[in-house]
């Protein structure tokens, strides 16, 4: 990975539902790890062409391989938080590329 590459930094939370004394779900949010990274938004022109419906933005992440990262994991950046979709790392584990989405609602 050349240097100077990973200029965004991403915090990565950790999103957990508990319910309180009256059953109602409460998410309770936790930082868990900070990570230094490259964030492109993948734009609304390639997702048309796609076909894909515009209601949500997509970002696309290269950070370096890290096994703490999950699934179920949200990324913080620029102060929006993006759901986890996929993490593909690469074949010698040196690097990974996630994809991570948010619901656009009236911005």
């Amino acid at each position: 990975m050349a240097s100077g590459r990973l200029k965004h930094v991403v915090s990565v939370i950790g999103v957990s539902t508990t319910r309180d004394a009256f059953g109602k779900p409460q998410e309770a949010v936790a930082p868990i790890f900070r990570m230094k990274c490259n964030v492109q938004v993948i734009t609304g022109t390639e997702r048309v062409q796609q076909g894909v419906e515009l209601d949500q933005e997509f970002i696309s992440v290269l950070a370096r391989h890290d096994t703490r990262l999950k699934n179920d994991h949200h990324l913080r950046w620029e102060g929006k938080d993006y759901i986890v979709r996929l993490i593909r790392p690469d074949d010698r584990k040196m690097k990974m590329i996630i994809t991570a989405s948010r619901e656009l609602r009236n911005e």
